[in-house]
């Protein structure tokens, strides 16, 4: 009995097999908040493991639902490793052996699932384990058959302000969950229509198995969820750590983590990835079929999607009525991927009129292939957190020296690898000038979020981009050049690219602005700003963008009323992706200034 439990508390894999993590002043704690996931009083990892051997001795008969041999299978594993000569005694643990063999695989992959700007919580993306079954008997992989490992916040209200609060400050309960793959493919790739990206890792038969065991020990415990630190990301590292403690994944992670980061700490692990494949969503898949679709194809589908009825295709060759009816078929299940599911919903009708004509049309159509998106790859991203230095010249304040700091993620000059090329996420975005008139330091910019989503006009897809941002910000006008005011900022419209020139895309629409000013100035006080928005986004490679936006503004005043903005921006980046040069040139009417600022990502 010495030589089970002597200095093996000291060893890294039980430190990580018990999620102990240093805590604020280096002290390790235990992560997980349920008190049943912890055997004794003082949890220390000491007589963590003098309390699972006491009990392992007193539960040898005691029935299965509160056997700690059938609750902690990964820890009897762990002493089992460590003393196989022992005689250790053959405890039933059905339940668990049931749950094991559904879930037996022989590796595993770290699933990256893209970013979903319709819902806050995986506007940054998401990241799961999955569990890789084996073949079948005749050598084929069917991975949908697989397991998904899941790490969520239990969501107990739909307040968007509760919801915040609890997300930021810990108050939900995060649990993992063992869900079939299919199931996650149906949620992330068919109804939120977002990419998956597969990294297979450097696991075998035998870590699976750990894995599984661990697992079920941590299925009805909780660790309280931090929307910013202990996420879905860092629970999916602090697991493969468990596996292979002598991993050091989550010490490369920053405070705050972010699930592009986590792809990246894992991808730049030597040996941990074989692999990477990717795995499209309903909508892209549609997309490349409606691409391949002739102009001729393209108005009989378009009819089909517009007037929700079969039209007559005889004129077509099967063929040709193939292409049209696919493509109309995927357009369905992208569009309603849940109305589908219901049997009587009209979409399902429908559905089932388009299947009915496509089996009268004697054609096989050849396996539609679908390549990852150029540039696209997730793991090659730059970092999430920016920071810049540089030089602010106004001319009517003088000069300025200037620094940024930003938390997250990616805006339109941001190195384009990686990122959606449509969308801007900024997350605690800091600016701060220093003027060589006053010598004193001032705030610019405290931007809490802002988020753009261009999605682009099409004849099959209209829908309104639209861009939010809250945060404190510096405003120079004619009446106040050092007011500073917080503002919440919506607006809505229109987007376009062309098939011509897709390095455009072009934005317009309207922008509404409520500004509470807290300056001492004696000219600042409220205002509400409406006016039309221009934006025009040239994506010119993976290392060079450049934006123009203008901005016309109507305050509601008598004097000064109207007010205009126009903003140049480029940034041309190192091929590495860790350093750029940024220039912005502004015009507000009755000012000036150019900044020329150094970025950094890390």
């Amino acid at each position: 009995e010495k030589s089970v439990s002597e200095k093996w508390y000291d060893q890294r894999g039980w430190q990580k097999l018990l999620h102990f993590e240093p805590g604020l002043f280096g002290k390790l704690t235990g992560q997980v908040d349920s008190p049943q996931f912890y055997l004794s009083a003082e949890r220390t990892l000491q007589t963590e493991m003098e309390g699972l051997i006491q009990k392992l001795k007193a539960d040898v008969t005691v029935p299965e639902v509160q056997s700690t041999w059938c609750l902690f299978p990964a820890r009897v594993s762990y002493l089992k490793k460590r003393s196989p000569n022992l005689n250790w005694p053959k405890v039933a643990c059905p339940k668990f052996q049931k749950y094991e063999e559904a879930l037996r695989g022989q590796s595993l992959s770290l699933v990256f699932s893209s970013y979903y700007l319709n819902n806050p919580s995986s506007a940054f993306g998401h990241t799961f384990l999955r569990i890789n079954k084996f073949p079948s008997a005749e050598g084929k992989r069917y991975e949908l058959l697989d397991y998904g490992i899941n790490f969520a916040a239990n969501q107990d209200s739909t307040n968007p302000l509760v919801y915040t609060f609890n997300g930021l400050f810990g108050g939900f309960e995060g649990r993992f969950s063992s869900i079939p793959y299919y199931y996650k493919v149906r949620e992330y790739a068919n109804a939120e229509k977002r990419d998956l990206w597969e990294y297979e890792l450097n696991f075998d038969e035998k870590d699976v198995k750990y894995f599984i065991e661990h697992i079920w020990e941590l299925g009805p415990n909780y660790i309280d969820y931090w929307y910013l630190t202990e996420n879905c990301s860092y629970h999916m590292l602090s697991i493969l750590e468990v596996l292979k403690p002598e991993l050091n994944l989550l010490a490369r992670l920053k405070f705050d983590v972010i699930p592009t980061d986590t792809v990246m700490v894992v991808w730049s692990e030597p040996g941990l990835v074989k692999g990477f494949y990717f795995r499209p969503s309903i909508r892209t898949e549609f997309l490349k079929r409606y691409e391949k679709l002739t102009q001729i194809e393209r108005s009989a589908f378009l009819h089909i999607i517009r007037d929700r009825k079969i039209p007559d295709l005889s004129e077509f060759s099967p063929q040709q009525q193939a292409n049209i009816l696919d493509a109309g078929m995927d357009w369905v299940d992208s569009e309603f991927a849940q109305q589908v599911q219901e049997p009587n919903s009209p979409e399902s009708k429908f559905k089932a009129e388009i299947l009915t004509a496509r089996s009268k049309v004697n054609f096989v159509t050849d396996t539609l292939i679908v390549t990852p998106p150029v540039d696209g790859e997730p793991h090659l991203s730059h970092a999430s957190r920016r920071w810049g230095l540089g030089y602010l010249h106004t001319a009517e304040s003088g000069n300025f020296g200037l620094f940024n700091y930003r938390f997250a993620l990616h805006d339109f000059l941001d190195p384009q690898l990686g990122y959606p090329s449509y969308a801007e996420i900024l997350f605690l975005d800091f600016g701060f000038s220093y003027s060589d008139r006053t010598k004193k330091l001032e705030s610019e910019r405290v931007g809490l979020f802002e988020v753009i989503s261009l999605s682009p006009w099409t004849e099959v897809y209209r829908r309104w981009s639209w861009r939010l941002y809250v945060g404190s910000d510096r405003f120079r006008n004619q009446n106040c050049d050092f007011c500073h005011g917080f503002q919440v900022s919506y607006g809505a419209g229109v987007s376009k690219t062309w098939d011509a020139f897709p390095q455009l895309t072009g934005y317009l629409g309207m922008r509404f602005t409520g500004i509470g000013f807290y300056s001492a100035e004696p000219n600042a006080r409220a205002e509400l700003q409406a006016g039309p928005n221009l934006l025009l986004r040239f994506n010119w490679s993976r290392s060079f963008q450049t934006t123009v936006e203008g901005l016309w503004k109507d305050n509601f005043k008598e004097r000064n009323r109207y007010q205009r903005e126009w903003t140049i921006g480029t940034q041309l980046s190192g091929n590495d992706q860790n350093f750029g040069t940024r220039l912005v040139l502004k015009d507000y009417g009755f000012d000036k200034y150019v900044g020329l600022q150094w970025i950094g990502y890390h």
